[in-house]
């Protein structure tokens, strides 16, 4: 005998296609946390800028570029960081509640991600002090989340 088919699961499948997908970009999906560290590497470059309280404040930072190459980081925006850079143990988490908790904007959130995405959380260290908090995206996609509330958007020049 057939047993039936639990309808929860299917109430929510129907429920995620009925959200609005306007203006929301496809991605894919987070990086794997055992390649983190490789997918890190290399050479970042700050794309966009997200922050509440910006006003009319003009996002100088945009083209500035970073380079991780463990163990060591050029980050023109922090202070470099000599031979001591590491990682913390990174966090899977929702992008609809890591963008709330950074404090972005709901329109620029969509552009980075939909809400579904599974992101991995954490921090590039420098002498095991966190040093450069980040939410992997997708791989060549990074948040970092920098001093007063203000969020760059990194990408793979």
């Amino acid at each position: 005998m057939r047993r039936p088919t639990p309808i929860a699961p299917l109430l929510a499948t129907l429920a995620l296609l009925a959200l609005p997908t306007e203006g929301v970009v496809a991605q894919p999906a987070a990086p794997d946390p055992a390649d983190l560290r490789r997918d890190l590497a290399g050479t970042w470059r700050v794309a966009n800028v997200f922050c509440r309280n910006c006003g009319a404040r003009r996002p100088d930072e945009i083209g500035t570029i970073i380079r991780i190459e463990f163990p060591r980081v050029s980050n023109p925006l922090g202070g470099d960081c000599a031979d001591a850079a590491g990682l913390t143990a990174f966090r899977s988490h929702g992008w609809r509640e890591t963008a709330l908790r950074l404090g972005m904007p709901e329109a620029g959130a969509r552009t980075i991600a939909s809400s579904e995405q599974r992101v991995l959380s954490g921090s590039v260290t420098c002498n095991d002090l966190p040093y450069m908090p980040v939410v992997a995206v997708a791989p060549g996609r990074l948040v970092y989340q920098f001093e007063g509330g203000i969020l760059f958007l990194l990408e793979r020049p």
